[in-house]
């Protein structure tokens, strides 16, 4: 629903007139406080209304009125106007009633602004015309006298005022409800039938064409009752949340009898298919509303919600004469299932009958309902319902005075969220013995304390960090600000302010004067109309300062984040899918201001300090741009670099030196020393279903994806850096990058990194590599130690048919390094290190066990190497000193 412009329906029809009674006498409208309940609606409460006696009612003699519904979706006209419709009677003698429908326009103080009479008519319904300024389509009925209603439908024309096309003759019943479809000049009437005594509805689609005089039929759907010979009646129509959808809200009635029967209510969703040609509708779905124990519900209207629901509301009758509960009944869109349903009861004063009931959503996601009801005095009173989003009550108000018959028929919701109601005052005039009744609309006072925009100018002042911004230049000493406000009727005042002279309110103009060089703020606060809501604004207004030398950037955005600065360019990468971004500059010295000197291929765009960046191609485009002081002398230049990344599945070219290619999803190559030759290219293409995962121990934990190469040598030496992303769900401690061996349909473990949720690994050539999370390899080590000194080292593992590698140079073993073999242990001589690792497909790879051979003799070696008089130091002779190194390699033993 489009809050910001609405229309209302307002009929003036006939009542009661008494035999032997002349021309019927109107009354001046009255809404005055109920003294009988604590929550009634005073005078003040509406800010305007017109009854049957303003001057905007050009009435034919006497007459009785009685309001019908406003159908606030449709006749919208903009700024805040309203749309009605009075229909007028007047007692001819001899002929009988004479019906003028008035069409009126008036803003939201209550001034009538236009006026369109048409004779012999009464009109129902109201709706604007898709993708037409100001056209409408209404419906209704002519006729004089005693003579057949003739059933209409015309086309009305806001903008001169006028009726511009027609279709009186159609051979329809009663006429109920319009709206317009999602198609140019189509719409959707609704009337009921009695065909040989079913009763039904019927929804009829019709096209105008612009500038023709005719209306045409396009096809129709019925809706019969059920196999149970129930009568079912519409009460109201409206637009579907998807295109093309449309909603029916009326009742299944089971009669048993002349006095008993039962009655639910039911919701149609119809749906129609015109751009196939197909204008007959087909019932998506309908549900009846059950009873709540032996009580009949009667259900009257419907709303969508911002939600993309819908709620119905109805009453639950007893006995014929009503009850004191109003149901709330929410449903889904799609399905149309129904939530539970909410029931407000009233004490046992509140009899609602079968009036008019209307549920409107307002802009903060509650509702406004609006009824009548009877007390034990069978007076009537309006009543209006608030309730939050929750169905809880915010408040409730009534109107209306006792020996007096006021109703509530309809009410809408303005664009700056005043309710507006319409309905009737029926009072018996004891001297003519007449009941004579008025009709009404009236706005209410508007609870709505919202600042719309504020402007300097011919500009909107900026909202950031929940503030009004403003930034002029030094030479501005003073200014007047516009406040634009929701509601026009309320009110604002200066709170607080700092760095100024007290600024000062006059109606909608906020004046700072006396602004210095600097941060000035003020603080306002808007009452609503009803002065129930009040809302508070802090406005911020920047006064450049004297022109500085600064030419310095001290950082730019993108949306919320910083580029990155490596001090002597700024580096941007985003999605493949992104054609432009929009940079913040954030200057150093206040009134700097920038160019762009080079495109780098793309085009570019300023408007303050926003840099727009549009036509962006996959890799790495330089912009470069030079930054001028407020001295308009001083600049420096700077290289902003936006890399594009590849779409997955789309070769790539790669550019002589290029560092990395970034592709879409967080996958990065880094090319470090790698060789790319002219013409060279890359494609990573995302694999769903890798081979041979099924049975194996690995879990997905990321992407996989197919790179191929073209032009690009890869230095063994110098491998190459792949980054890919990790699934946040995963286990990081169980995460590699897995390569798989084509040639043995194995998938092998990448020695890997995991840093801020990504995974990195050196590789020297390219095929298929993945993410995925899966079991280390266990490696067990012992050492023994031998009489000679030397060390034997054993190496086990856990996994079955993993397979051990080592080296005896210190680097970290592949699978083409030595193989272990339990039958030819390595040995080490003191101070050899040994390094080894657990390899097994499908897992990753073990932790690197690393054994240095120390130094542990036993003496009995060292004795037999002192009789056998061997030279440990090679100078020729077996003496002192051969005997004290020998001695020396024996480790201190404690003695107990």
């Amino acid at each position: 629903m489009n809050f910001n412009r609405i229309s209302a329906v307002f009929n003036i029809s006939y009542y009661r007139r008494f035999i032997g009674v002349g021309l019927l006498l109107l009354i001046t409208l009255l809404v005055v406080l109920h003294p009988s309940t604590t929550h009634a609606v005073s005078t003040t409460d509406f800010v305007w209304k017109h009854d049957s006696k303003d001057p905007g009612y050009s009435r034919l003699g006497d007459a009785v009125t009685k309001a019908l519904p406003i159908n606030d979706k449709d006749a919208d006209l903009g700024n805040d106007r309203i749309l009605y419709i009075a229909d007028t009677i007047s007692y001819v003698e001899g002929i009988g009633d004479k019906h003028q429908a008035t069409i009126f326009k008036t803003d939201l103080v209550g001034t009538i602004e236009s006026s369109l009479q048409l004779d012999n008519t009464v009109v129902t319904d109201i709706a604007q015309l898709t993708g037409q300024t100001g056209k409408y389509v209404i419906i209704g009925e002519m006729g004089f006298g005693e003579s057949p209603r003739i059933p209409f439908i015309k086309i009305f024309d806001e903008t001169t005022f006028q009726i511009v096309a027609s279709s009186d003759e159609l051979e329809v019943d009663e006429l109920k409800a319009v709206v317009a479809s999602d198609r140019l000049n189509e719409f959707m009437v609704l009337y009921d039938f009695d065909s040989d005594g079913i009763n039904g509805f019927t929804l009829e689609r019709y096209k105008w064409e612009t500038g023709l005089s005719t209306i045409v039929s396009l096809g129709c759907h019925d809706e019969y009752p059920d196999e149970y010979g129930s009568e079912i009646s519409a009460t109201q129509l409206i637009k579907g949340i998807n295109p093309e959808q449309y909603v029916v809200v009326g009742n299944s009635r089971i009669p048993y009898g002349e006095l008993d029967s039962t009655s639910n209510g039911k919701v149609f969703m119809l749906a129609y298919s015109p751009a196939s040609g197909d204008y007959n509708s087909s019932l998506s779905w309908n549900k009846e509303i059950p009873r709540l124990g032996d009580n009949n519900n009667n259900f009257h209207s419907i709303t969508t919600t911002k939600a993309g629901n819908y709620v119905a509301v109805g009453f639950e009758e007893a006995e014929g004469e009503g009850t004191s509960n109003i149901l709330i009944q929410p449903m889904n869109a799609v399905s149309g299932t129904l939530s539970t349903p909410v029931v407000k009861p009233f004490s046992e004063e509140y009899y609602f009958g079968y009036q008019s009931l209307h549920i409107r959503q307002t802009s903060d996601e509650g509702y406004l309902i609006g009824t009548s009801f009877s007390n034990d005095d069978y007076d009537r009173y309006g009543l209006l319902l608030k309730l939050n989003s929750l169905y809880d009550t915010e408040w409730q108000k009534t109107f209306g005075v006792p020996g007096q018959d006021h109703e509530l028929n309809d009410l809408i919701v303005s664009g700056s969220g005043e309710p507006i109601v319409t309905g009737s005052i029926g009072t018996f005039e004891q001297q003519s013995e007449n009941y004579v009744n008025n009709g009404f609309i009236a706005k209410l006072a508007s609870p709505n304390a919202n600042l719309s925009k504020i402007s300097y100018g011919a500009n909107d002042l900026i909202v950031s960090d929940g503030q009004y911004k403003l930034s002029v230049d030094s030479s501005v000493q003073s200014l007047d600000l516009s406040l634009h406000l929701a509601s026009s009727m309320a009110s604002t005042i200066v709170l607080s302010h700092t760095g100024t002279v007290a600024p000062s309110v006059n109606g909608s103009t906020l004046k700072l004067q006396s602004l210095t060089s600097g941060v000035h703020t003020v603080k306002i606060r808007v009452t609503s109309e009803d002065m129930a809501n009040t809302k508070d604004y802090d406005i911020q207004v920047t006064v450049a300062p004297i022109p500085t030398s600064n030419a310095d950037l001290t950082k730019i955005q993108y949306n919320t984040s910083d580029l990155l600065f490596d001090g002597s360019k700024y580096d941007l990468s985003v999605g493949s899918v992104v054609d432009n971004v929009y940079l913040k500059l954030v200057y150093a010295g206040t009134g700097a201001s920038h160019i762009v000197t080079s495109s780098g291929g793309t085009v570019t765009s300023t408007v303050y300090d926003v840099l727009k960046i549009s036509g962006l191609q996959a890799g790495t485009q330089t912009i470069k741009i030079r930054v001028t002081a407020s001295d308009h002398t001083t600049t420096k230049d700077y290289d902003i670099r936006v890399t594009r990344q590849v779409e997955l599945g789309v070769e790539q070219a790669v550019s002589a030196g290029a560092a990395q290619m970034e592709f879409e999803g967080g996958v990065n190559i880094q090319f470090n020393g790698a060789q790319i030759a002219p013409g060279a290219k890359i494609t990573a293409t995302l694999i769903s279903n890798p081979p041979n995962i099924a049975g194996s121990p690995l879990k997905a934990a990321g992407k996989v994806l197919n790179f191929t190469l073209f032009g690009i040598t890869i230095n063994p030496n110098q491998p190459i850096t792949l980054q890919l992303p990790v699934d946040s769900s995963a286990n990081t401690a169980k995460v590699g990058i897995f390569y798989y061996n084509e040639a043995t349909l194995k998938w092998e473990y990448i020695a890997t990194q995991i840093v801020n949720g990504n995974a990195f690994a050196q590789v020297t050539h390219f095929s298929i590599y993945g993410v995925f999370e899966s079991e280390q390899v266990a490696l067990q080590s012992s050492t023994t130690f031998l009489a000679n000194g030397q060390t034997e080292v054993t190496l086990t593992s856990s996994t079955s048919e993993a397979v051990i590698y080592y080296t005896l140079d210190a680097s970290i073993p592949t699978r083409q390094s030595l193989a272990y073999n339990p039958a030819q242990k390595p040995v080490l001589n003191t101070g050899q290190v040994i390094t080894a690792i657990a390899m097994k497909d499908g897992m990753l790879n073990s932790t690197a066990s690393i054994i240095q051979a120390q130094i542990k003799l036993d003496i009995s070696y060292v004795y037999q190497q002192i009789r056998n008089r061997v030279d440990t130091n090679n100078d020729g002779i077996f003496d002192r000193a051969d005997v004290t190194y020998l001695l020396k390699l024996i480790p201190p033993y404690l003695i107990k």
